[in-house]
C-alpha cells in the first residue's frame, strides 16, 4: 500500500470526528508530504526516511521548523492510524523526534488576571460589547462559539450555556457555522451570578426588539452572525484605550483557564469547562465533570468578582430582582404586562444602585 493510498483511507475516517477547517489544514499539509512520500511503499518509510526529509525541507526547500514540525504531525497522525486499524504491525515512525534547533524565541502569551480584566471593563461603555468580552474571559469559550450561539441555547433558570455548534472560515464559502472543534467541545457551561445578571439584562434589551421570536437569533449580532473581524476590531478599540498587556482573543481563553487553575485543582473539572478532549490538553496547553464540580468553579468566580466590588447587595432585592427576571425570560406574557415587568425590575435595578 502506498502513502496515498493510505492516506485517503485516514482522511475519510478523520473528517467524522474533526471540523472542516482543521480537514483542510491536514489536507493542505499532505500535498506537500505527497510530493515526496506520496507513491512509496509504507513499508519503506521509516525513520531514517523520515530523518532525511526534515533535511530536505530544511535545507532544500527553506521552510520554517514550525512548518515542518506540522508536517511530521501529520505523517505520524497517518501511521498512529495504520497502526491502530491493522494496516501495519508496528509504527517505524513513532520514535521520530521533532525538530528543537534554530527555533525562535516564542513570543510570550499574554494572560490577564482578574484585576487587569475588570479594569478592561470598566472602558467598555456599550451592553452587546460588555457582554462579549464578559463572556469571553469568565466562560472561557472560544469566539467561534460564542459568535455562534443563539438563544435557545442560553438558560437563565440553570444559569448555564450550551456549546452546540462553532463559527468557522471556510474556503469558498466565508464564515459558516459548523459543529464544535471536537466531540468534547460539545459541552455546557455553567455562568457565575454576576455574568449571568449581566448577561439576562441585555436580553431584556433584545427581546424588546425581536419579541417570541429571540430564541433562534444570534446572542451577538441578533439577525445575523458578527463576524470574526469585527470581533478583532472591537478587542483593538478597547485595548487603545487602556495600558494593558495587549491580549489576543483567545488570550481572554487562556486567561479564564489560568484563573480556574488558581482557584481549584481539579483538572478533570477544569478541562471539561474548556471543552478538551482530554486532561493532558489542559496541563499541556494552561498548565463530562459533575455539575457539583463546576458549579465549585463559578462560585470562586463569584467570589473573586465580589471582593473587587465597592458595593454589596441585599439579599431581598436580589431575590425580587430573580423573580422578576424569571419572569421575564421565561414565561409567556402580553407586551403590556411584559412592559410593566421590565419597568419593574429597572425601578428595583435603580434602587439598588441607589444604595
Amino acid at each position: 500500500m502506498t502513502l496515498d493510498e493510505l492516506y485517503e483511507i485516514f482522511i475519510e475516517d478523520k473528517k467524522i470526528d474533526i471540523i472542516q477547517a482543521t480537514v483542510e489544514t491536514i489536507e493542505n499539509r499532505y500535498v506537500v508530504i505527497s510530493r515526496y512520500f506520496g507513491k512509496s511503499n509504507i513499508s519503506n518509510i521509516n525513520k531514517i526516511a523520515i530523518r532525511k526529509y526534515q533535511n530536505y525541507l530544511l535545507n532544500e526547500c527553506n521552510y520554517s521548523v514550525s512548518h515542518v514540525n506540522n508536517l511530521i504531525g501529520v505523517l505520524k497522525q497517518i501511521f498512529n492510524f495504520a497502526l491502530e486499524n491493522g494496516y501495519i504491525k508496528t509504527n517505524t515512525i513513532a520514535s521520530v523526534s521533532m525538530i528543537n534547533k534554530r527555533v525562535k524565541i516564542p513570543k510570550e502569551k499574554v494572560i490577564w488576571n482578574l484585576e487587569q480584566f475588570l479594569k478592561f471593563n470598566e472602558y467598555i461603555n456599550n451592553t452587546t460589547d460588555k457582554v462579549i468580552f464578559n463572556m469571553l474571559f469568565f466562560l472561557g469559550i472560544r469566539k467561534g462559539e460564542l459568535l455562534s450561539l443563539r438563544w435557545n441555547e442560553v438558560s437563565f433558570a440553570q444559569k448555564n450555556i450550551k456549546i452546540i455548534s462553532t463559527a468557522n472560515r471556510e474556503k469558498g464559502k466565508g464564515q459558516v457555522i459548523t459543529p464544535p472543534k471536537t466531540v468534547h467541545s460539545n459541552r455546557i457551561v455553567v455562568m457565575d451570578k454576576f455574568l449571568c445578571e449581566l448577561i439576562e439584562e441585555y436580553y431584556i434589551g433584545q427581546r424588546k426588539i425581536y419579541g417570541k421570536d429571540i430564541k433562534q437569533k444570534f446572542v451577538i449580532g441578533g439577525d445575523k452572525m458578527m463576524s470574526f473581524t469585527s470581533l478583532q476590531r472591537l478587542l483593538k478599540k478597547y485595548l487603545a484605550k487602556t495600558q494593558l498587556p495587549e491580549i489576543t482573543l483567545h488570550g481572554f481563553r487562556h486567561s479564564h483557564a489560568t484563573m480556574l487553575a488558581d482557584f481549584s485543582t481539579d483538572i478533570k473539572a477544569i478541562s471539561e469547562r474548556l471543552g478538551h478532549e482530554n486532561i493532558e490538553i489542559t496541563l499541556k496547553t494552561y498548565i463530562h465533570t459533575n455539575s457539583k464540580a463546576q458549579f465549585k468553579l463559578t462560585k470562586e468566580i463569584e467570589r473573586n468578582v465580589q471582593s473587587h466590588n465597592k458595593s454589596k447587595f441585599i439579599v431581598l432585592v436580589d431575590n425580587i430582582k430573580e423573580l422578576l427576571r424569571k419572569e421575564i425570560t421565561e414565561n409567556e406574557c402580553t407586551d403590556i404586562e411584559m412592559d410593566q415587568i421590565v419597568n419593574l425590575y429597572n425601578y428595583v435595578q435603580k434602587e439598588v444602585i441607589n444604595i
